[in-house]
């Protein structure tokens, strides 16, 4: 009703732009208020009915709580102002109202509604920023993610457009990905624009961004570009990872003034959103690019003396240090800091105050990075700016004005992009899940400043999580479902718990906050994240949205870390038996035999009988249904730590490891009974079906994988040969086999250049000391043909007849091949049937006609001494006197049980002694001009291929029709 105050009041009013509204009555007035707040309400001490508080409560209610404030205008003179305020009232107007307090009023209440306003523009870009990292993450191509930037970029500024540009493959030059608010021409005018721009230019613009507009000194191109479409001004700011540059991004705006520095640092965030959209997609990583936006609160400005107390401080200081205005004027700035840098402000004030000779001096200083202690025990990260200021031209006194600005979002934010691209990087060059995770916890501690955290990856039966990185006590496992992270991990859904809501506790300390996001690959939890904090730093939400971030970029790993095991296991193994192939099977063994030391290792290779029957009745598909059969019951009596494997097409392989040549034919037996008695369903049909089966042992039967390989196989081929389903040990199987000189016949009519070769391998496997005898002596007698100059068409068959030169020993027992003197009349006899046996066998076989004379007569001796024929001199056949030497030189030269090899020089003089009277005089001379020569094939072939030499040299041999295996 006051005319003096409706006057003041309407001053004031029109000062601050604002507005008001004058009721009669309390309830018009909280009818006006649930309408619209208002920040200031004047209201009489009393109303009919109720009291002082009544008033209060029910405004403060209506006008939205503590944001208003509610000013008394009591209608008696004398009132307690202490008595308002315990009413509830923020303060007292007296009649005669004086103007000057009723404009600080409304002033202190616009001021507050405005940086009410800017925090809600802050937390608004804050909510954007979070919501682009969130789309960002959910885009499925290149272009959806173009566009969501060009829209968040474009918000930043008034009536702006954009455009995104992208570095092609060759590096120099660019690409429009996306525009915004600009022309269809935009990206054909826009190519010539960038190669002014070199790589030296994208680092000066990664470091500042570059501002242009029609006053500046920059190419002409750049101004054309913008006033072509209808802009006066461009800002580019680069979009780069730390290995490279990937392309930028440019708003243009209708200001020619460079935009404020908030709305570059939103850019700036926005482009490097944008780097890590783009770097994902184009190296086919998930990459998602959350941060979180610096929360902008009013700066905290004071006066300090140079005494050290406060002699002002504004109410952005109160709230960001956590102390009332009564506190401050007993304190100093020393008092808000923690320890630490305490120091350097003090340096600084000093210098401050004794630096002031001139006004020159008087400069700002600054940032020096602070920590505040709060009441609390909350520590705000602030960056403290002083300067010296001098309040009275007169006066002499100085004094320090300094600002707090809160960058303690902006330090977190700085860190938690740092720990991003940190972990980025070890999860996109890093492939081991564990050094992953183990390099993510030292990120979490180090770069984002978390107290405690872990990483929990699901067991294999997905009800308990285990501690994968991290350090948590004692604490071993979680069931799902139990407690914040084990709740986490059942829900698929991050849990926030505040000390309010329960005690806490992690490595026996107590803490104040708990974060658990899950890690959600294939539509559900993997894992968990978990962060604790104390009371020095609570989490809030700004760290969910973080580890949310960071929980996805994890998930990737770890889908790509079980796409990699899927792939390894794939290529592991045989995709018709799921059994593991061959190339693997081989790896152990190899790895088996290296690490054998002294015990056995024993191999099987097992071949399915009539296969290719099986094929050519049913199919392909039928037929591989039935080897996955035959895997399947091989594989169920194959126990640990034995191993089994596909190794061809019809054969399986399986390691023994430990097992010698006793105990191997007796689980090679229980494998074939197990195919033998069982029924496989064909089609619809039911078949029994039979394998054949070899073993071989290390160091028995072979002295390397090769050898052993080859052993198993001969022996696995003389089972198929003497009628199938049966079990054959190397050598005793050749012994056995040996016996039927009827069976070998046949099968070199039906089947000469595979039986040939299976003999030859069968010899050299007999024992270790002749591996690879057949081939060295077949090379030797080469070299001696042609230091003799035997014609080049008589090479072939000599070739053939050293190759199977041993062919008649087939039936001699191993204990006379390993015998080194002494032979009884009996053992005698059985050598001298050797050449009757090779001519039994051979003249089976379609050979060259040179060839079963050079391989029958080479016991014969120079003098007439030998066998069978008593043949001397030129009579014996050129092959036969060859092969005799190069027998002879492949004999000393190796090691034998009872002695120790010969050098080839040793060899080569033994020779010379028999010159004449066992060999060849031009043979032995032959080899003697050929020491170096022989030397060289002796090392060339230590780790030649027999069964290759085997193919090459039988090829001439007809072909004829085969006996199905």
């Amino acid at each position: 009703d006051d005319v003096i105050m409706r006057n003041a009041l309407a001053d004031a009013i029109a000062t601050e732009g604002a507005g008001s509204v004058a009721v009669e009555g309390l309830d018009d007035a909280l009818k006006a208020l649930e309408e619209s707040g208002y920040p200031l309400i004047f209201a009489p001490q009393q109303s009919p009915g109720l009291s002082g508080s009544e008033i209060c409560a029910r405004l403060h209610s209506a006008a939205g709580g503590k944001n208003s404030w509610i000013v008394a205008l009591p209608r008696m003179e004398m009132v307690s102002l202490r008595g308002l305020i315990a009413n509830g009232f923020d303060g007292l107007l007296r009649a005669p109202f004086d103007p000057a307090d009723i404009a600080l009023l409304v002033a202190g209440a616009a001021r507050n509604q405005r940086a009410a306003e800017q925090l809600t523009v802050a937390q608004s870009r804050a909510e954007s920023l979070r919501g682009l990292a969130t789309s960002l993450a959910g885009s499925a191509t290149l272009d959806e993610q173009a566009a969501l930037i060009l829209k968040a970029a474009t918000g930043v500024l008034l009536n702006s457009a954009a455009a995104i540009w992208l570095s092609n493959r060759d590096g120099e030059t660019l690409t429009c990905a996306g525009t915004l608010g600009l022309s269809d021409e935009y990206a054909q005018r826009g190519t010539a624009l960038f190669p002014y721009l070199t790589p030296d230019r994208w680092l000066e613009i990664a470091r500042q961004p570059l501002f242009v507009n029609a006053m500046t000194d920059a190419p002409r191109l750049f101004t054309e570009i913008a006033r072509g479409e209808g802009f006066a001004a461009s800002l580019t700011v680069v979009l780069m990872t730390p290995a490279r540059v990937l392309g930028a991004l440019t708003i243009y705006t209708r200001e020619q003034t460079s935009p404020a520095g908030y709305d570059i640092e939103l850019l700036e965030t926005i482009a490097a959103s944008a780097s890590m959209a783009v770097d994902r997609f184009q190296v086919q990583q998930q990459h998602e690019t959350l941060r979180s936006l610096i929360e902008r609160l009013p700066d905290g400005v004071f006066l300090h003396d140079d005494n050290g107390n406060f002699l002002m401080a504004n109410p952005a200081l109160e709230e960001l240090s956590g102390h009332g205005r009564d506190d401050l004027e007993t304190l100093s700035i020393f008092d808000l800091l923690e320890e630490g840098r305490t120091g350097e402000v003090g340096q600084t004030l000093t210098r401050q105050f004794q630096s002031v000779d001139t006004h020159s001096s008087w400069r700002l200083n600054g940032p020096v990075l602070v920590n505040l202690l709060r009441p609390d025990q909350r520590v705000i990260q602030a960056e403290l700016f002083l300067r010296p200021v001098q309040p009275h031209p007169q006066s002499d006194d100085i004094l320090i004005q300094g600002v707090l600005r809160d960058v303690t979002e902006r330090e977190r934010t700085r860190r938690e992009f740092e720990a991003l691209r940190i972990a980025a990087a070890v999860m996109a060059t890093e492939r081991d899940l564990d050094h992953i995770m183990s390099a993510i916890i030292n990120t979490l501690r180090e770069q984002a400043g978390y107290e405690h955290a872990a990483i929990w990856t699901l067991t294999h039966d997905n009800t308990a999580l285990t501690l994968a990185a991290g350090d948590v006590g004692e604490l071993a496992a979680i069931q799902v479902g139990d407690g914040p992270i084990g709740r986490a991990a059942a829900t698929g859904e991050p849990v926030f718990l505040r000390g309010a809501q329960g005690p806490l506790t992690v490595v026996g300390q107590p803490v104040r906050s708990q974060i658990c996001v899950p890690i959600v690959t294939e539509g559900r939890a993997s894992g968990v994240i978990d962060v604790t904090a104390g009371a020095r730093r609570p989490l809030d939400e700004g760290d969910l949205a973080f580890l949310i971030s960071l929980a996805t970029h994890l998930a990737s790993s770890v889908e790509r870390s079980h796409l990699h095991h899927e792939l390894q296991r794939q290529a592991s193994i045989d995709s018709v038996t799921n059994l593991e192939n061959r190339a693997t099977f081989l790896k152990r063994l190899d790895n088996e035999m290296m690490n054998a030391g002294g015990d056995p290792v024993s191999l099987l290779i097992i071949g399915v009988d009539r296969f290719k029957g099986i094929n050519d009745t049913y199919g392909h598909l039928i037929a591989d249904e039935m080897l996955r059969q035959v895997g399947d019951t091989l594989n169920a009596r194959v126990r640990s730590p034995q191993a089994i494997a596909r190794y061809t097409s019809d054969q399986f392989a399986v390691l023994l490891p430990r097992t010698g040549r006793r105990s191997a034919p007796a689980v090679a037996e229980n494998l074939r009974i197990g195919i033998a008695t069982q029924l496989f369903m064909a089609a619809e049909q039911v078949e029994q079906m039979t394998v054949s089966v070899g073993a071989a042992s290390y160091p028995n039967d072979a002295g390397d994988i090769d050898q052993l390989l080859l052993a198993a196989s001969h022996a696995m081929y003389l089972a198929k040969q003497a009628g199938r389903n049966q079990v054959y040990q190397s050598n005793e199987a050749f012994a056995e086999l040996a016996s039927s000189h009827g069976r070998i016949t046949d099968l070199l009519r039906q089947a000469p250049k595979e039986t040939l070769a299976l003999l030859v391998r069968a010899m050299d496997q007999r024992t270790l000391e002749r591996a690879g005898h057949s081939q060295r002596v077949a090379d030797y007698a080469l070299a001696l043909a042609r230091e003799l100059r035997l014609p080049e068409d008589e090479l072939s068959a000599l070739r053939i007849a050293a190759v199977i030169h041993d062919i008649g020993m087939f039936s001699l027992p191993d204990s006379l091949l390993r015998k080194p003197s002494g032979l009884s009349d009996s053992e005698r006899e059985l050598l001298y049937g050797i050449p009757i046996n090779a001519h039994r066998l051979l003249s089976q076989v379609p050979l060259p006609d040179s060839v079963l004379p050079a391989v029958v007569h080479q016991h014969e001796h120079w003098d007439g001494s030998g066998f069978p024929s008593g043949l001397q001199g030129v009579a014996i056949p050129t092959g036969a006197r060859i092969i005799a030497v190069a027998d002879a030189i492949d004999a000393m030269t190796s090691e034998r049980a009872h002695r120790e090899s010969l050098s080839m020089d040793e060899a080569l003089q033994a020779l010379a002694g028999q010159a004449g009277s066992r060999f060849d005089p031009d043979v032995v001379r032959a080899a003697q001009s050929l020491l170096g020569e022989l030397n060289d094939v002796s090392q060339d072939l230590a780790g030649s291929d027999l069964e290759a030499t085997i193919i090459e040299v039988l090829a001439v041999i007809p072909q004829t029709e085969r006996v199905m295996a």
